[in-house]
């Protein structure tokens, strides 16, 4: 094919993918017709890296200036986005945010605008604080003006000058200041850090909430009246942040990130919250502010401990905050700000030692330095019962082969016992003649309930057999990669507040099958990243972290016993999918969180697919509707503005088709 392609005349080749235009690229680059030469040879080579673009659906100009780092390392975007670029979220171009924007953040007449604040039942006073030193004139202009045109007018801006040696960022903060009394200035002598900074603005704070903004970036004009509408809702909350993008120095607005509701767990990675934190200021003042010794994450460090007080906390799924992408800030790449990460590092073991988990703080890469992984202690004298449910019986000798490996893999795990439930006295008698299975438990289901799932209620029969403290429910088709995470896993499961913990697992081909589930209304719970290579950081780092998510497949999901019994079990009406979703969010209403534990990989031994039928999925989703109607609506830590076709954290009018054929949704 490529053979055809190359040697065939331009005006009768074909196009060699759909992102690949030739005409649309000739009308770009009109010599190389003229010269002979061959478009996507043309393309491959100067073209791509020289931001010509190869169709109207793909911009190489904005691809190689919103991912500087495609353009650093001399790669073709489009080969980049083909390859990486679209399982990392980025986007082909920016037309689609565009779109999304125009779609979801229409502007607000001036009748509007009176209406909704005459909706008001408080308004109380917001203090936005902003610390600065020798801050471009540009950008600091525009930061300040983003808090002057909010279309909530009842708030301070404090601004705190840490000892600016550019005398151009005083003379426009002084000018501010006599140009509007709800700007407050305090000039620092001398130069204290951004934590000191930061309590210096706090010092002028008068408000009953407080604002973090840094001195280059803005505020969306609704940023304001959006806080106080939720304050209108939910008045004794203590702690609000919101969903923010990035802005070029030219103000072109991209890399949307859409946040997950409260994660506890993911606040432990790394400090997602971010921009915009409101937080109300009589805790922060409790908390007597900001600490020295952290600055670069001061915030992640008031919101760790600040967290610890209260859990009256709020998320807004709204972008009511634009991260300046300059050289040197943290929006502009990972090495921008070492000591920034150093310091959330202290803030986090800090946090984990307060709390007395005995837990360590460990990077995860040079590569992500801002994101960590942390390490529980296992109890000593803890077991866990590994139940294996075995339904198909029609495959014995399959199945056996797979038991045979699990038992020699779980023969390296001290405190790990595999138990087998079968249907049937003849399964648990043949399963005791293959060799390698000599020590290996095998239970026979004797409850005689009609189950419209036998595996949930083999499951349910392997749970009550067991008197260990953990219980690992486990397709017998997994390899795990590394045994010792299994341990990690115990320790993470035994935790006062966790349900259930899931590690990432891999399909027979190596890429990912799931990372948690994905709650999505009235269809089945999707697998979070599915077909992600393994090697994917997922959306804002997710892979690489151990997130919260609503549910966790029964695939592989290790539990406490005692939590297991008390929840009732899994609900033997509902298929495998649906039983462990339900099992979760019955855990959930109890204020229980559920945790993937991203650097444990279990992989299948060979292609799986959904065995539930049409029929099962439709009176499970009935069911379920009827219990968790919300819940299912409405995904906790999955946002709204994300496509629910398929788990690959794409913007919800982003139809994945189009551009990877081969993984339509």
């Amino acid at each position: 094919p490529l053979v055809h392609f190359l040697t065939t005349d331009v005006e009768t080749r074909a196009d060699p993918h759909p992102l690949f235009d030739t005409a649309y690229y000739l009308t770009q680059c009109p010599d190389v017709a003229e010269q002979g030469i061959n478009p996507l040879v043309h393309y491959l080579g100067k073209g791509g890296i020289s931001g010509y673009s190869p169709s109207s659906q793909f911009d190489s100009s904005y691809y190689l200036r919103v991912y500087p780092v495609v353009k650093q390392h001399g790669l073709n975007p489009l080969v980049h986005y083909l390859t990486r670029g679209i399982i990392e979220d980025r986007y082909p171009l920016n037309d689609m945010y565009r779109a999304w924007m125009d779609e979801n953040e229409k502007p607000t007449g001036p009748d509007g605008q009176s209406d909704r604040m005459e909706s008001l039942s408080a308004r109380p006073l917001i203090s936005v604080l902003m610390p600065t030193y020798n801050t471009d004139t540009v950008w600091l202009k525009r930061a300040i003006d983003s808090v002057l045109f909010q279309t909530y007018p009842n708030w301070e801006l404090c601004i705190a000058d840490d000892g600016s040696t550019k005398s151009q960022t005083k003379e426009l903060i002084e000018s501010y200041a006599q140009s509007d009394p709800r700007i407050k200035v305090v000039f620092r002598p001398t130069t204290g850090h951004i934590a000191t900074a930061s309590n210096s603005a706090l010092e002028l704070v008068t408000g009953e909430f407080v604002a973090l903004m840094d001195h280059d970036d803005e505020l969306s004009q609704n940023a304001l009246y959006e806080i106080t509408a939720t304050l209108d809702l939910f008045p004794d909350t203590d702690f609000i942040y919101s969903d923010e993008d990035k802005i070029t120095i030219s103000g072109e607005r991209f890399d949307p990130f859409f946040k997950p509701d409260w994660a506890p767990d993911m606040l432990l990675s790394h400090m997602y919250c971010g921009h915009l934190s409101v937080y109300r200021t009589t805790v922060v003042q409790s908390l007597e502010g900001f600490r020295s010794g952290y600055d670069g994450s001061q915030d992640y460090d008031l919101t760790l401990r600040l967290t610890e007080q209260t859990q009256k906390i709020r998320h807004i799924p709204k972008i009511l905050y634009h991260w300046r992408t300059i050289e040197g800030s943290t929006a502009s790449g990972k090495g921008a700000k070492d000591y920034a990460h150093r310091a959330a590092a202290r803030a986090l073991q800090d946090a984990l030692d307060r709390r007395q988990t005995g837990a360590v703080v460990s990077p995860i890469s040079s590569d992500h330095p801002a994101y960590f992984r942390v390490i529980y202690p296992l109890r000593s004298g803890s077991d866990v019962a590994v139940i294996l449910p075995i339904i198909d019986s029609s495959r014995a000798s399959k199945e056996f082969e797979h038991l045979v490996q699990v038992a020699a893999d779980f023969s390296r795990c001290p405190g790990f016992k595999p138990v087998a439930v079968v249907q049937s006295q003849k399964d648990a008698e043949a399963l005791n003649l293959i060799p390698g299975l000599e020590d290996f438990e095998v239970l026979v289901n004797q409850d005689t309930t009609p189950a419209l799932s036998p595996y949930s209620a083999l499951v349910n029969a392997g749970v009550a057999a067991t008197d260990s403290e953990l219980i690992l429910i486990m397709d017998h088709r997994l390899r795990f990669h590394n045994l010792d995470g299994l341990k990690e896993m115990a320790a993470r499961a035994q935790q006062r507040h966790t349900g259930a913990v899931g590690p990432m697992l891999l399909s027979d081909d190596g890429k990912i099958h799931g990372a948690g589930l994905i709650l999505r209304g009235d269809l089945p719970p999707m697998h979070s990243h599915e077909q992600h290579p393994i090697k994917s950081p997922g959306y804002f780092g997710h892979l690489l972290i151990n997130p919260n998510c609503s549910a966790i497949s029964s695939d592989c999901m290790m539990t406490r016993r005692e939590l297991f019994l008390e929840a009732g079990g899994f609900d033997i009406q509902l298929p495998r999918i649906w039983a462990s979703t339900d099992y979760c969010l019955r855990l959930s209403e109890q204020g229980f969180n559920h945790i993937v534990q991203t650097d444990l990989r279990a992989q299948f031994a060979e292609p799986v697919s959904d065995t539930s039928n049409p029929r099962q999925n439709s009176g499970a989703l009935m069911i379920m509707q009827q219990r968790w109607s919300e819940k299912m609506k409405n995904d906790p830590f999955f946002s709204p503005h994300l496509n629910r076709k398929k788990g690959w954290y794409t913007l919800s009018n982003f139809d994945l088709g189009n551009y990877l054929p081969s993984a339509r949704p």
